[in-house]
């Protein structure tokens, strides 16, 4: 109930709020200790998201039917949250508090796309309703946000099957300054009221695998969860930035190479002949053949252009399932224990808007991931790289890359912040405030990294160990990335953007929509009508399915697997409705 939770929860919050006096916001994640009921999200990870209550039912306990709502934590603009039925009961449409705005139909968000393999309709109801957020080192604060309730989300695998969505999206950003039609952000309303001071939050996904918590802090950061040099990409008024992805490398941190060679190095293999895409680059004055990355919690895997993936294949025991659409790890390679308890890694490698390359290794440890029903019959480990030909020219990294990144922005300067997070021995936590005018933060020393892993990474120096060495073969490209409609959908999707900034993007692609057809010669049958929204004869793909919550016991890390109430703003009077504008 709600005030028994908040009866231990702010005596917590007391004993905490000693260990930092920095001007935050920290928010509580479904595996955090001092969560009620810890818990890990499936089928695809195991995931953690943020917990937040919203909206009151008429007992006045906080969330629609259950302590609190997952929501995955993105730098886009709304918040969506899922109905509390199958049926498409509205999840707040018992709330007291709750004001109702509108009916929206029409094209998904992006990342509703990105999540499922089938083209569908899709559509909400607005609200204005309260958000409870419940920070770790400050009492509670309720604020008063327009939420969109998703009717009916449902994602579809690519062999069929049905499976219910049970995590919303949290939108941080944009701020309204850009974008003069959107309310202010949670972030504006949160420094108005003083509890920040400055328009910005730092995150680390973390690994719920290694009960390593996520952290999202409003305001600032942890500096522990940040090493060595940070990344700086900036954002023009448009809200686009440049992140460019510019390589993608296999390496060892210690020991000797898993892989039976002493090094693997690049396995890039480019944009291939998306040229909306090498323009996209071009035009945001990134180098050629550098892809533009997205990097969002509302999407599970690593999308790359086709090509890395497979050849990233060649050399590790993964095979390319065609039902699941997924590598899955070949369990009885003698190389697949050996590659995911050693040091190994897969890297990416970005250039920052000081044409500085900013390096994020991502240890197999985390690229160890598990299937679990009903996404399949029976658990199964996956690898979470993903090939996509994009047509919006953009690549999202998705929950399986920040689990080894520490990603932050602060919209008052118009910059977004990445650099490489540390393993589950992190050290102390220190709680930092991002100023106003900041457009850079300290970090801890990357040395720090190899350290906080010590004690999960095998060393292995015994070259009997490593087992037969492959042999690598020219990769066959997969028809993989997103079914047809998926695709359709991306084209037109970004209308409520959700990925942070591909709202930007899909601006940039209407105004050349009319000048090209972009076609994939290499994947058979994507020919993509960008004037129509249409894909004809695309393959299907799977992507994030049921959310169903797996119990945590801390005490046993799983086996594979982030004041005063402020008032601030008022709802309309009268409820209305209309139709989300389709592609213009």
């Amino acid at each position: 109930m709600r005030t028994k939770w908040k009866t231990a929860y702010l005596s917590t919050s007391a004993a905490l709020n000693a260990i930092s006096k920095a001007q935050v916001v920290q928010l509580l994640w479904t595996s955090d200790v001092l969560h009620p009921r810890p818990y890990t999200l499936g089928p695809d990870g195991p995931w953690q998201a943020v917990t937040l209550g919203i909206g009151e039912t008429p007992t006045g306990s906080m969330g629609p039917g259950r302590f609190g709502t997952d929501l995955w934590p993105t730098d886009g603009h709304d918040t969506y949250i899922v109905a509390n039925t199958t049926d498409g009961e509205n999840a707040l449409e018992d709330s007291p508090s709750a004001t109702e705005l509108q009916f929206y139909s029409g094209p998904p968000p992006e990342w509703f796309v990105y999540n499922t393999s089938t083209a569908q309709s899709w559509d909400a109801y607005g609200y204005v309703e309260s958000i409870l957020l419940q920070p770790l080192v400050s009492r509670p604060i309720t604020l008063n946000r327009t939420i969109l309730v998703m009717n009916n989300s449902v994602f579809t695998g690519a062999d069929g099957r049905a499976f219910p969505n049970r995590v919303g999206v949290l939108g941080l950003g944009p701020n309204s300054r850009n974008n003069p039609d959107h309310d202010p952000s949670i972030l504006e309303d949160l420094k108005t009221s003083k509890n920040i001071t400055s328009i910005s939050f730092g995150m680390h996904m973390g690994s719920a695998q290694h009960n390593q918590t996520g952290s999202l802090v409003l305001g600032g950061y942890e500096k522990n969860r940040a090493l060595g040099h940070t990344g700086i990409f900036k954002v023009d008024d448009s809200g686009l930035g440049g992140v460019f992805l510019v390589d993608v490398l296999l390496g060892t941190q210690v020991g000797r190479s898993p892989y039976n060679q002493s090094a693997i190095g690049s396995i890039y293999q480019g944009i291939g002949n998306n040229s909306y895409a090498a323009d996209l680059v071009k035009s945001l004055g990134g180098r050629p053949g550098s892809a533009l990355a997205l990097p969002s919690p509302s999407v599970p895997y690593i999308y790359l252009p086709p090509g890395t993936c497979e050849t990233a294949s060649q050399y590790l025991p993964v095979t390319w399932n065609e039902s699941l659409e997924l590598y899955v790890w070949n369990q009885s390679d003698p190389r697949y224990s050996t590659i995911v308890k050693s040091s190994a890694y897969m890297a990416l490698v970005f250039a920052d808007s000081n044409a500085q390359n900013l390096t994020i290794k991502v240890p197999f440890q985390l690229l160890n991931l598990t299937l679990l029903p009903p996404l399949v019959d029976n658990a199964r480990p996956y690898f979470p790289c993903k090939p996509l030909y994009s047509p919006s020219g953009t690549w999202p990294l998705g929950r399986a890359f920040l689990q080894a990144a520490f990603y932050g922005a602060n919209h008052d300067t118009q910059t977004l912040f990445m650099a490489q997070a540390p393993g589950p021995n992190m050290q102390q936590r220190v709680l930092k405030t991002i100023n106003e005018n900041d457009t850079s933060i300290s970090t801890n020393s990357v040395d720090w990294f190899e350290e906080s892993w010590s004690g999960y990474w095998t060393v292995h120096d015994d070259p009997s160990e490593m087992g037969p060495t492959p042999i690598p073969t020219p990769p066959p490209v997969p028809q993989s990335g997103i079914s047809a409609g998926a695709k359709a959908g991306i084209a037109v999707g970004s209308i409520l953007g959700g990925l942070g900034i591909s709202g930007a993007v899909f601006l940039l692609w209407r105004r050349a929509r009319n000048k090209r057809t972009i076609t994939n010669e290499n994947q058979a049958g994507d020919l993509i009508d960008l004037s129509s929204g249409s894909l004809q004869d695309g393959p299907k793909a799977i992507q994030e399915l049921d959310a169903s919550r797996i119990a945590l016991d801390k005490s046993d890390p799983l086996p594979h697997e982030m004041m005063a109430p402020n008032v601030v703003h008022e709802a309309p009077d009268e409820p209305s409705y209309h139709e989300l504008p389709g592609q213009g």
